[in-house]
């Protein structure tokens, strides 16, 4: 019963998301259609996630497969499972699984992805590339899918992203049908991918061993004379990943035959460049990773460099001789420039930093760390690609021994480095992640004050002109940083910041809020979401605090909500903030708003459209005083005083002349707004009528005064007068 309700629950969700994938080709992202169709959407996987944690969509032979189970011939011709099956296909897409956690946001990146062909993705850089730019956290795509066939046929089938789970499976099988399952190389390439995608995932401290596992077992089932062929296809898989996988395998034991085959054909296959890249990758690794297992991985590039490039002697030994680690800290303490270029000292400084840490060498690690932070300013370039990459270590170390004010004074150097980066290299994404890392850290424990500076810092990043020639950051460095603040809007640390608005402290709350603002963009979707449900008008003071921060790069997001409509009282403090973020250009889309029934929303609007400036104000006023209803029509002549609009002064001497309005009180209040205006124009013409309302009026021999009227009047005739030429 349980599994026949996961698979309705399923069904409905597969239902929901090619409807969101087909609204999202045919309307706009921000539109209502959109936003009801992703919510239905997720209302479809929180059901799917009370019966399994993750939920995995795999193609397999044109087969869809559920978590591992192959959906029946019959229900495959249901339209919602064949038309996912053919979307599939068509990306070349192998499963997708969607995890606890993910939100309609993290959705909408994951649908305006795949709503578009595959020939703009490929246009794009292709998925891979699409998928790390949305930063889906919650949503992989392209886990390895495990399908084998039992000694009877029957399909064994799941799509798994945890090589523990591939090994559990293969320990479960019989070993005669191993046996036949090792001559089919698609099994075994699948096996084998499932244990690079686990590897791929961890972080470089925390290796799983069920990788090396599982090509030990590949290696006892396949005979001898097909693991040259297979080391071969094993070694194409790693080639087409990045410089840090290619750091993880040569970490590996690489065990057996099959194993050292692979290895060899991996390094084989590195140039020059790519052994630069790789070396570079290792040393962030350095204060994760046992030194044995790096020397090892050294060595082994140190032997693949060789035998392409055969360097001198002396050379291969100054990279493969073991470091003096005293030595090498001596030197670097006495500023000596080549052991700034000694990428051994590099990859060992994180570690040595931390032991002085632990046995309570305080000056010592903080004299290192201050020589590194030097050492980023250096003119020679090698100094100071290694001195970053030796502190994204130190970063890590220095959060880890809860050195967090040292960390925080580092801050400045490694920014300022960034900042000077041209283009992205691996010793850039290094310090960004663990300066994101920082981040993260600093929220959770309510360190507002200290967060700021650092997401202050990563926010710059965008907006930083790079020294050469003023070319703004590459494209790659844009995507990284953009990412990573979009990490820090959502999830816990965005639960965190919303928490921290409502501190008890007024300087807490304002650092918090700092910190969204911080965020930039990222940040304004997750705030006008919390606008919306907030009861709490403190909490909506300072969430409309925080996108004004934002500036005009809340502006597209805003102007997509207020097209969807919603409560007044939501869209007044929508339209508000436009004024303070908008463009001239924004009006237009206020305009209805001043035709609607609320009065308060339509006075928004109006200080909105002023706000917002540009050409054509002073021409949309001036319609107002024919089409706004006496209300608002007070406020439209304010605002023409303020621009001194000399093309008002016609319709406000007529406006002044005429008793045609709703109330006596409203005939009053038009007629007030009316002479400051004209007092605020200063026109010598309008001295005449206005100084026929400052006289005491006979009516019948009895003089009656206006006192309000006569006041405004003659302050208007005293202010003109001002501007009155001499002579």
């Amino acid at each position: 019963m349980a599994q026949q309700s996961l698979f309705e629950h399923v069904t409905n969700t597969l239902v929901a998301l090619n409807t969101s994938i087909r609204n999202m080709r045919l309307y706009p992202p921000a539109s209502a259609v959109i936003v009801r169709s992703l919510a239905r959407t997720h209302d479809c996987l929180t059901a799917v996630f009370t019966h399994t944690k993750a939920l995995n969509l795999a193609e397999s032979e044109k087969q869809l497969l559920i978590n591992g189970s192959a959906v029946s011939a019959k229900a495959l011709q249901k339209p919602h499972f064949k038309g996912f099956v053919r979307l599939l296909l068509d990306f070349k897409i192998h499963s997708v699984s969607f995890y606890q956690g993910v939100d309609t946001i993290e959705l909408g990146r994951f649908v305006d992805m795949i709503s578009h062909t595959p020939e703009e993705i490929a246009a794009a850089g292709g998925l891979q590339k699409q998928v790390a730019e949305k930063n889906l956290s919650h949503i992989r795509v392209n886990d390895k899918v495990f399908v084998v066939q039992s000694a009877k046929g029957k399909r064994i089938a799941g799509a798994s992203p945890d090589a523990g789970e591939i090994l559990a499976r293969l320990k479960q099988s019989d070993p005669q049908t191993l046996k036949a399952l090792a001559g089919n190389v698609e099994w075994v390439m699948d096996a084998f991918g499932a244990g690079l995608a686990g590897l791929a995932r961890a972080d470089a401290g925390r290796q799983p061993a069920t990788f090396a596992v599982i090509v030990r077992t590949l290696d006892r089932l396949i005979a001898d004379a097909r693991k040259k062929t297979l080391g071969r296809e094993m070694a194409g898989a790693v080639m087409a990943a990045d410089a840090a996988l290619w750091g993880k395998i040569l970490l590996q034991d690489a065990p057996g035959v099959l194993g050292a085959e692979l290895l060899t054909q991996v390094l084989a296959r590195l140039d020059s460049q790519q052994v630069r890249d790789v070396s570079r990758h290792l040393k962030t690794m350095a204060g994760d990773v046992e030194r044995a297992a790096l020397k090892r991985a050294y060595e082994r590039l140190v032997d693949a460099r060789s035998r392409r490039s055969a360097p001198p002697a002396t050379a291969v030994r100054k990279m493969t001789a073991p470091v003096n680690i005293k030595e090498g800290i001596d030197a670097l303490l006495k500023g000596r420039r080549n052991a700034g270029r000694d990428p051994g000292l590099t990859a060992a400084l994180p570690g040595a930093i931390d032991k002085l840490f632990a046995k309570g060498s305080l000056n010592l690690a903080a004299a290192l760390i201050a020589r590194l932070a030097a050492n980023l300013s250096a003119e020679d370039d090698t100094v100071r690609r290694h001195a970053a990459a030796a502190l994204a270590g130190v970063c890590a170390v220095l959060m880890k021994r809860g050195q967090l004010q040292t960390l925080r004074g580092l801050c400045g150097a490694l920014f300022d480095w960034l900042g000077s980066q041209e283009q992205f290299s691996e010793e850039y994404g290094a310090l960004l992640d663990q300066l994101r890392r920082l981040a993260v850290h600093l929220i959770r424990r309510q360190r507002f004050a200290d967060c700021r500076a650092v997401l202050a810092g990563l926010a710059k990043e965008l907006r930083t002109d790079r020294a050469a020639g003023n070319v703004f950051a590459d494209a790659q460095i844009t995507s990284r940083v953009r990412a990573a603040l979009a990490g820090l809007a959502e999830g816990e640390s965005l639960a965190w910041l919303l928490g921290g608005l409502e501190a008890p402290r007024p300087r807490m709350r304002d650092d918090a809020a700092d910190c969204m603002a911080a965020l930039g963009a990222a940040a304004v979707g997750p705030v006008l979401q919390t606008l919306a449900k907030t009861q709490k008008r403190s909490l909506r003071v300072k969430l409309i605090q925080v996108v004004t921060a934002i500036g005009p790069a809340a502006a597209a997001q805003l102007k997509a909500r207020i097209a969807q409509g919603g409560e007044w009282f939501y869209l007044r403090n929508l339209i508000l903030l436009l004024g303070k973020t908008g463009a001239a250009g924004d009006q237009a889309l206020l305009i209805p708003f001043l035709t609607h029934e609320d009065l308060r929303l339509q006075r928004e609007a109006l200080n909105s459209i002023f706000n917002l400036g540009g050409e054509k104000r002073e021409h949309l006023l001036l319609g107002l005083l024919d089409t706004a209803g006496d209300d608002l029509k007070v406020h439209v002549i304010g605002m023409l005083g303020a621009l001194r609009s000399t093309a008002a002064i016609a319709p406000l001497t007529a406006l002044l002349q005429s008793k045609n309005f709703a109330s006596a009180a409203l005939r009053e209040e038009i007629h007030l707004q009316s002479c400051r205006a004209l007092g605020a124009i200063g026109d010598l013409d309008t001295l005449p009528l206005l100084e026929s309302l400052a006289a005491p009026r006979r009516f019948l021999g009895i003089t009656r005064t206006d006192p309000k009227l006569s006041k405004a009047a003659g302050e208007a005739i005293r202010r003109i007068r001002r501007f009155k030429p001499a002579g």
